[in-house]
């Protein structure tokens, strides 16, 4: 049978929504609104066969999980996984593995119904949407915006729900309000930044980045700010890399 979940209010105003129409739908969802539990309740109420796309494998294992504990039979697919259940109403798949089975076998999979799409802002879904032309597609994003002027997520998408904002969940009570800290560069560090000429955003470089932030000086000055103000508190660190980060950890 599995768990019934409640859904929050401000979850239930999308999935109202959702139910209005069949029509391809692009849901903004703050992060900590609780995506994955609101699309995991909406796909046990879906009738045909569902496919869950994301991109990384610690969204397949938390979408996998809630499917389970709703009791929703589900058929995780990624790089380690050869055979599929195709009996399964429910594939949740990693986008790379799909694309690439799917450009060897077009048919892989057969017929699917539903598409759900988490971080749906991201380009390289479209590789495996485009061989279900006739799907309804409901992706999810904190972000409902292309970087590429060449790219737009209406091409995808007719409508789209806004789900309620940060500043309402804090104000409402649901998420807590965030505390920033920032380590200041002087100005030698600050000169040794790049802008990159791909992103229209004004963002710099990973390589200039990595010069700047990825090395022991300055995360031992992250690590003595960290104690001066966050000690004992849960605290997210921004890294500018995966490197960065596992030295960070380390």
């Amino acid at each position: 049978m599995g768990l019934e979940i409640v859904l929050r209010d401000y979850q239930q105003e999308v999935f109202d929504e959702l139910q209005k129409t069949d029509e391809n739908t692009l849901v903004q969802a703050a992060t900590g609104f609780g995506k994955t539990a609101l699309f995991s309740v909406f796909i046990k109420n879906l009738k045909g066969t569902t496919l869950v796309m994301v991109h990384r494998d610690e969204l397949l294992v938390q979408t996998c999980k809630m499917l389970g504990l709703l009791g929703v039979g589900y058929q995780p697919i990624n790089a380690k996984i050869k055979t599929v259940n195709l009996n399964k109403k429910v594939f949740v798949s990693m986008v790379g593995t799909l694309a690439s089975r799917k450009k060897k076998n077009p048919d892989y999979l057969g017929q699917i119904d539903n598409i759900i799409i988490d971080e749906a802002h991201r380009s390289d879904f479209d590789k495996v949407i485009e061989f279900y032309p006739n799907a309804r597609k409901i992706g999810f994003t904190a972000t409902p915006v292309r970087m590429k002027k060449t790219e737009c997520l209406n091409d995808n998408y007719d409508r789209i729900i806004l789900g309620r904002d940060i500043h309402q969940l804090i104000n409402d009570g649901f998420l807590v309000k965030d505390i920033n800290y920032a380590l200041k560069l002087d100005k030698k560090e600050f000169a040794k930044l790049e802008r990159s000429e791909s992103l229209g955003t004004g963002g710099y470089t990973t390589v200039s980045l990595n010069k700047v932030f990825n090395n022991g000086q300055f995360i031992k000055r992250a690590y003595k700010e960290y104690l001066k103000y966050c000690s004992g508190e849960k605290t997210i660190v921004f890294c500018c890399s995966i490197d960065h980060a596992e030295k960070t950890t380390a």
